[in-house]
C-alpha cells in the first residue's frame, strides 16, 4: 500500500486539525528505540476504527470524530497497522504494514472497574495539578512525563481508575503493586503502567 501523509491544515480547519493533534498524542506512547522488543510495538494500530499506540508501559486509544473529518484515506485509516515512516510538526506519514502482529486492546478496555477514583476537571487546575490528583488518589507512583503527555489535549472531565485486580492483573502480572492508572474523555483513553517502587 502506498504512504499516508497526514498534513495539519494550513486553512485551520478545527476538525481536521484536532484530528492531527491527537495523532501527535498518539505518536507519544510509541517505543522510541527497539531495545529488545518486538517491532511491532513500535506501530499504530487500529482495530474497529479506534487508533491505538504503545510502548509496553502506557497505551493512548483515540476515536476519531468520523462526522467531522473528510472521508478520505488518511484521515479514516482502514483496520490494521502502520509504521510511522516521519513526523514533525506539520505533517504525519505512515504506511501500511501487512502481517503484523496486534496489542489485544480488548483485554484491557474491558476490565472491571474498580472506581477507587474520581474525575478530573480540566478547568479545575493545570496539569501538575492533575498529576497529583492521580498520585493521590491511586497511591502509586507512575512516570511523571507519561502522565502530562496522556492527558495533553483532554477538556473537561477525566475520568480516573484503578482497574480491578482479578479482572486485569491476572492478564499483566501477578501483583496487585503492578497495576496500572487508568484515565481519559469521550475520545481518547491511557493506560500507565506504575514504576516500580
Amino acid at each position: 500500500m502506498d504512504t499516508i501523509i497526514i498534513e495539519r491544515n494550513k486553512i485551520r480547519c478545527c476538525s481536521v486539525n484536532d484530528y492531527f493533534d491527537k495523532m501527535v498524542w498518539l505518536l507519544k506512547a510509541k517505543r522510541k528505540d527497539k531495545g529488545n522488543y518486538k517491532a511491532d510495538i513500535d506501530l499504530i494500530h487500529v482495530v474497529d476504527g479506534i487508533y491505538y499506540s504503545s510502548d509496553s508501559v502506557r497505551l493512548h486509544c483515540f476515536l476519531p470524530d468520523y462526522d467531522n473529518i473528510p472521508n478520505t484515506p488518511e484521515y479514516k485509516l482502514v483496520d490494521g497497522s502502520y509504521k510511522v515512516l516521519s513526523s514533525n510538526k506539520k505533517q504525519i506519514t505512515l504506511q501500511f504494514v501487512e502481517g503484523a502482529e496486534k496489542i489485544d486492546v480488548n483485554k484491557v478496555t474491558t476490565y472491571r472497574k474498580n472506581n477507587k477514583t474520581e474525575s478530573f476537571n480540566t478547568e479545575s487546575g493545570t496539569s501538575s495539578h492533575f498529576v497529583n490528583h492521580v498520585y493521590r488518589k491511586t497511591g502509586k507512583v507512575f512516570n511523571y512525563q507519561y502522565i502530562i503527555d496522556g492527558a495533553e489535549g483532554m477538556t473537561g472531565d477525566i475520568v480516573i481508575d484503578i482497574p480491578d485486580y482479578h479482572g486485569f492483573n491476572s492478564y499483566i502480572s501477578q501483583s496487585d503493586e503492578f497495576t496500572p492508572v487508568i484515565f481519559g474523555n469521550k475520545s481518547q483513553f491511557v493506560l500507565i503502567m506504575p514504576l516500580k517502587q
